[in-house]
């Protein structure tokens, strides 16, 4: 687990997309979290992107992207409550708790996402959630432990000999970050506690750049 870098917030993103809350309206839960994920390439409809999130408030325990058999669900283990998936072009949320993360439920859709455009064209995914769409599982959340995930390809059958290629936060795509939720804060890759793990290109690693997690921000925007 990382612990992200603490900066200036500016102000609520305005996003476009599916909406169920006006752009930078605070909704009654009184929390935002804002997630921003570029990528080396860019997001591929074929390819599955992830936010994956752990409520449980222990920052010791969090998302891993699966790498290699036996797949279990295909995308993520380690302890987490939710996730956001947009594969596609259809972005969801879901809550997944039983120990092996092999059913989740779906809890319909961010109440705002978009494919924006920051470097070129459909590059980077920007996701809006406020926090009650979190507290399905535990309603006391008071930090999220959060990695961002992207691969191909999502195999089930622990007997598929087919690698998979796959992005996580980090160099091995363990270093989840630890997000408080209780006050306005805003987190982003490069200004580390670990300096020296910034998330960057890996074409080493992630030889599709549209898998290769380039850049990423997360903001907090509560109504306290």
């Amino acid at each position: 687990m990382k612990k992200p870098p603490l900066l200036a917030v500016l102000g609520v993103l305005a996003l476009a997309g599916c909406s169920r809350t006006p752009d930078g309206v605070i909704p009654d839960d009184g929390t935002l979290v804002t997630i921003e994920i570029k990528m080396t390439g860019v997001v591929h409809p074929a390819n599955y992107y992830y936010a994956v999130i752990d409520t449980d408030n222990n920052p010791g325990t969090g998302p891993i992207p699966v790498a290699s058999r036996p797949w279990g669900n295909g995308y993520a283990a380690g302890s987490y409550t939710h996730y956001v998936l947009l594969h596609g072009g259809v972005f969801g949320v879901y809550e997944s708790v039983d120990p092996s993360h092999s059913i989740s439920t779906y809890l319909g859709r961010p109440i705002q996402a978009a494919v924006t455009t920051t470097s070129k064209p459909n590059d980077t995914i920007v996701v809006q959630l406020d926090t009650t769409q979190l507290k399905t599982v535990n309603p006391g959340v008071r930090a999220l432990d959060v990695n961002l995930i992207a691969t191909d390809r999502v195999p089930l059958d622990p007997q598929d000999p087919t690698p998979k290629i796959v992005d996580g936060l980090g160099r091995g795509g363990n270093d989840y970050v630890t997000i408080p939720v209780t006050y306005t804060s805003a987190y982003a890759n490069g200004v580390d506690p670990d300096p020296t793990h910034p998330e960057r290109a890996e074409p080493d690693i992630v030889p599709d750049p549209n898998c290769d997690i380039l850049d990423w921000k997360i903001t907090v925007m509560t109504g306290q």
